[in-house]
């Protein structure tokens, strides 16, 4: 923690010019906290504690005096209150959701389609474009892989099917890790439907 320091000084013109205020202003708030502190004929000089203390103690509470003041300054309070319960409200929101990722299962597997419908999304097929387009899968032989960034991460686990035709088939599934990644690209900003679409 930074402390106050001796050492830096303001003459008192500066000082009065940072605080907006008179010379005559900050003289007598001198006179009145620091007595003995201005000595005649030698310029005077005002270290970062003394100009604190003069700046604590030279502080007017605003307190209006007609009707027109009162109803702006309640209007100016009616438009910080709202600013803050949005504010408040928004940061609850992530809590919750950062909660509820916490809180999952991370030994189960999730199908696309699966966290696609968690996320209010149309189909396993939007979602897919939207990793697209945020570079994080690209499609290879007609199957999405992930960018080498993303695919030694524990995101995704592969499932082998084997038809009874003797086809074996392989399906991507997400990962509880996968799962958080892919519902925290949603966290911080709207989901756009503007996406490139891969056919």
């Amino acid at each position: 923690m930074n402390e106050l320091s001796k050492e830096k000084t303001m003459t008192i013109k500066e000082v009065a010019e940072i605080f907006g205020v008179s010379v005559e202003t900050i003289t007598a708030k001198i006179r009145e906290l620091f007595p003995g502190k201005m000595k005649p004929g030698k310029t005077t000089y005002l270290n970062e504690i003394e100009v604190t203390a003069i700046k604590l103690n030279s502080v007017k509470k605003y307190e209006p005096e007609t009707d027109l003041e009162m109803l702006l300054l309640q209007k100016k309070l009616d438009i910080w209150k709202d600013e803050k319960i949005k504010l408040l409200t928004k940061q609850k929101e992530v809590a919750e959701n950062q909660v509820k990722l916490l809180v999952h299962d991370f030994n189960k597997v999730y199908t696309t389609t699966e966290i696609s419908k968690e996320l209010n999304l149309k189909s396993a097929q939007e979602l897919n474009n939207i990793l697209y387009s945020k570079k994080i899968q690209y499609k290879q032989n007609g199957t999405w892989v992930l960018y080498s960034d993303y695919s030694d991460q524990g995101y995704t686990s592969i499932k082998e099917t084997v038809l009874d035709s003797g086809k074996i088939v392989y399906d991507r599934l997400w990962t509880g890790i996968g799962r958080q990644f892919i519902l925290n690209l949603f966290v911080s900003e709207q989901p756009s439907t503007n996406f490139v679409i891969d056919k």
